[in-house]
C-alpha cells in the first residue's frame, strides 16, 4: 500500500517568457505529519506493508492521478479537508474524481 501526501511546493523555476512554475521534488520528511505517523502506526498493527511519499507540487491532483498510474493502483483514496471559506468546495478532489480512470473513495478529514 502507498500512502502519497502532497505538500505546497518549496521550489520554484522562473520561465523566461512564462509564468513562475514549482519544481516537483520527493520530500525526504515522511513523518513530520501526525496523520502520516498514524497511518504507518495503524498498518503497522494491522501487519500491512506501507510506503509513504511525500510530494512538494503545486497541482496535488496531477500528483495524485501520476502516482496512481505508475504504481497501477486498483482504488485512489483521497482525503477531503473543507477549508474555512467554502471557495473551492472538495478542490483536490474533485479533480481527482473528474480524471480519475479508477473507482476513488472520498474520506472526510
Amino acid at each position: 500500500m502507498t500512502v502519497l501526501h502532497v505538500v505546497p511546493p518549496r521550489r520554484w523555476r522562473v520561465g523566461r517568457f512564462g509564468p513562475a512554475r514549482a519544481v516537483p521534488m520527493r520530500v525526504h520528511e515522511p513523518l513530520e505529519s501526525a496523520v502520516l505517523q498514524d497511518a504507518r502506526r495503524l498498518a503497522l498493527e494491522h501487519g500491512i506493508r506501507l510506503q509513504i511519499e511525500v510530494i512538494a507540487a503545486d497541482d496535488p491532483h496531477t500528483v495524485i492521478l501520476g502516482m496512481a498510474r505508475r504504481i497501477g493502483a486498483a482504488t485512489i483514496v483521497v482525503g477531503a479537508s473543507r477549508p474555512e471559506k467554502l471557495v473551492a468546495p472538495l478542490g483536490v478532489c474533485r479533480g481527482v474524481l473528474r480524471r480519475a480512470a479508477v473507482p476513488v473513495v472520498v474520506v472526510p478529514g
